[in-house]
């Protein structure tokens, strides 16, 4: 049971940071140049990225590789 629940807040979690982000950043209403608007959403998928990657544990697994050798 939590096994899908981490998983499902992996792919969840920008479900509630976007009103946020929506709100705050003009840039996301798409109400500003399209250089910024470029700029937001390319941050937004590399930070959404990040933190899946992070929730993932996948890293966990480069450490015990790194304290094997």
């Amino acid at each position: 049971m939590w096994r899908y629940a981490f998983s499902v807040l992996k792919f969840a979690k920008f479900l509630c940071l976007a009103p946020f982000v929506i709100g705050y950043v003009p840039a996301s209403s798409l109400d500003d140049s399209a250089t910024d608007i470029i700029m937001v959403y390319t941050v937004v998928l590399i930070g959404t990225y990040i933190f899946s990657w992070s929730l993932s544990g996948i890293w966990l697994d480069y450490l015990k590789k790194a304290s094997d050798k």
